[in-house]
């Protein structure tokens, strides 16, 4: 099989080639945290903290923290934002989702006989928390001197026409079935396009999907000075995207064709598991300390995917419509593991300040399949990746016996390496919150704006520039607690 290979210059393309590649290791590595509306108003900086739902996915010990039983459920507003320019035109799309961010209970069991043994207490928990939010419209247009069908004659090119159909029927084999391109009759094995003139292109790339955790948990805690816990988490992926390029072309007199779409669909499923270990230590009754180790996590990985061409021509009064056949593949992912170090400060009785600090080296990902060895996809991973460093820092202040405010900042750093590409892909968060507090219920309620740019070649790069997009993400989100 003939297999479309990502260049080092579209590492960061929007689009998303059929083939597996080193592309899917960052999707699911690029982790940017997701739970109650506490942990994300506060930045996710709750490595020190603790008592709360989310740290069965950061560090396990925090649920030590809990002195009674719990019950959380965080519904969420999602909104995507994309603003892009190519070629001197803008464009704008966005996309809106409603779901939940986090839902767990933990158990909390009291030591009854604390002069026999100095554990206080032991927690069992069962936790969902997002990793990471997938929704999100893209919109690309402009004009250009190129067309994609200049890349699909380069693709067939070396190959005869039935090896192209057989081979790659997803994309050069296509585009000689819809007669995007020609084989040159005196010249065998090179092809042309039908267009040769200037067009007017559209990409829309419409993503869906997430990347769920849910974890098993365990802690405890050893005379109100020390708290352990473990954590098994069970991922699920999904994932989907159409695609859809689109070109008119914008002289007639050049060409018999007068617009084309080329249309890619992906569905992916998958599902994986890791391991989690933490400790919080509380030197001073001020001074809170952790730290936790996630292992890698190994991801079985299911895709479906097909292409379909649709053009217009001056010939004919009807569209031709071609599609491929569904392609299917399986295949492992292992993603980074991390360690996190935190530290979080009591000012008082009122305030407090945390700190959390994150590596996952990008370089350890990688791909396996029974079927392809995926050598070169996996140097790329280590000759392109780097390690990802995230700082997240958080802010609480309590008002009075009731209403706490809050505050937090996160800041994802790159994971490809700075001579690989223009634009830096890293991210920045910023949020804000606030809750409401008694005795057996709490509501609290966040909201989190996280925004990057990238570079989107909606093709190969030596035929096109770069698209600059900027994304943003709001989020608003509310979290219902029950302790008894």
């Amino acid at each position: 099989m003939k297999t479309i290979v990502l260049t080092i210059a579209t590492l960061l393309v929007g689009v998303v080639t059929l083939a597996q590649n080193e592309m899917d290791v960052l999707r699911y590595s690029y982790i940017t945290g997701g739970g109650t509306a506490r942990y994300m108003s506060m930045g996710g900086a709750f490595g020190a903290l603790g008592a709360d739902m989310s740290a069965a996915s950061t560090n396990p010990a925090g649920l030590g923290r809990y002195s009674k039983s719990e019950l959380v459920f965080t519904p969420g507003y999602h909104l995507g934002e994309n603003r892009s320019k190519y070629n001197g035109t803008d464009a704008y799309n966005t996309k809106g989702t409603i779901n939940f961010t986090n839902i767990g209970y933990v158990g909390t069991m009291i030591n009854e006989k604390p002069d026999l043994s100095r554990w206080k207490s032991a927690q069992i928990g069962i936790v969902y928390n997002k990793l990471h939010n997938f929704n999100f419209n893209t919109t690309i247009s402009g004009e250009s001197p190129s067309s994609i069908t200049h890349m699909m004659a380069n693709y067939a090119n070396g190959y005869s026409p039935q090896n192209n159909i057989d081979y790659d029927p997803f994309f050069s084999g296509l585009a000689l079935l819809g007669e995007l391109i020609y084989e040159d009759e005196n010249e065998a094995g090179s092809y042309y396009s039908y267009v040769e003139t200037d067009v007017r292109q559209t990409k829309t790339i419409d993503q869906s999907g997430q990347l769920g955790e849910t974890a098993i948990s365990v802690s405890g805690n050893y005379d109100d000075m020390l708290y352990i816990g473990g954590t098994i988490g069970i991922q699920r992926l999904r994932f989907k995207q159409t695609s859809t390029h689109h070109e008119e072309i914008l002289d007639q007199t050049q060409s018999i064709l007068t617009d084309l779409t080329y249309t890619e669909q992906m569905a992916i499923e998958g599902r994986g598991f890791n391991i989690k270990l933490g400790a919080i230590y509380l030197p001073t009754n001020w001074l809170r300390l952790g730290i936790a180790y996630h292992s890698a996590t190994n991801l079985n990985i299911a895709d479906a995917y097909l292409t379909a061409i649709s053009s217009n021509d001056t010939i004919y009064d009807i569209p031709l419509e071609v599609e491929s056949p569904q392609g299917n593949f399986n295949y492992k992912i292992r993603t980074p593991s991390r360690t996190i170090f935190s530290a979080a400060g009591i000012i008082g009785e009122r305030a407090i300040v945390a700190l959390d600090y994150e590596v996952a080296d990008f370089t350890k990902g990688e791909l396996k399949a029974d079927k392809y060895a995926f050598d070169m996809e996996n140097d790329l991973v280590q000759n392109i990746f780097q390690s990802v460093k995230t700082i997240r820092i958080g802010a609480e202040y309590k008002m009075n016996d009731f209403w706490v405010v809050r505050g937090g900042f996160a800041h994802f750093s790159s994971p490809i390496k700075r001579e690989f590409v223009r634009t830096m892909p890293s991210r920045n968060s910023v949020s804000l919150g606030f809750g409401y507090r008694t005795k057996n219920f709490f509501w609290d309620v966040a909201f989190v704006n996280t925004s990057w740019a990238e570079d989107i070649y909606l093709y190969d790069p030596n035929l096109i520039d770069a698209a600059k997009a900027n994304y943003n993400q709001v989020q608003l989100l509310s979290t219902f607690g029950f302790r008894f």
